[in-house]
């Protein structure tokens, strides 16, 4: 079987964002390493991004939230509610915490 390349994953995820399709989106990130998580979300335009990020379980959140490079996060952090925010921070390592704070 050919393997998809990350282009690919991200044109497709970018239409499925555009058509609002959460039970697609959520079936082709089930399984995506946080790494990789990250690494499509960089990808993403700004809108893109924050959708796919609320959508991404909340137990990897915030491996993915560590894997970003700074303006990714940045970006991110800048539009979650305090409230999700400190949900995510609590279960981050401190040091990938402090990069947040």
């Amino acid at each position: 079987m050919e393997a998809i390349d990350q282009k690919e994953i991200v044109e497709n995820i970018s239409f499925l964002v555009a058509e609002k399709d959460v039970p697609a989106l959520k079936n082709l990130i089930v399984d995506t390493h946080p790494a990789d998580m990250a690494a499509i979300l960089q990808e993403l335009n700004e809108d893109e991004c924050i959708y796919l990020f609320h959508l991404i379980d909340p137990e990897y959140t915030p491996d993915v939230l560590s894997e970003l490079d700074e303006v990714t996060r940045e970006d991110i952090v800048s539009r979650l509610a305090t409230s999700h925010l400190t949900e995510i921070v609590e279960e981050m390592d401190s040091d990938d915490a402090a990069d947040i704070i």
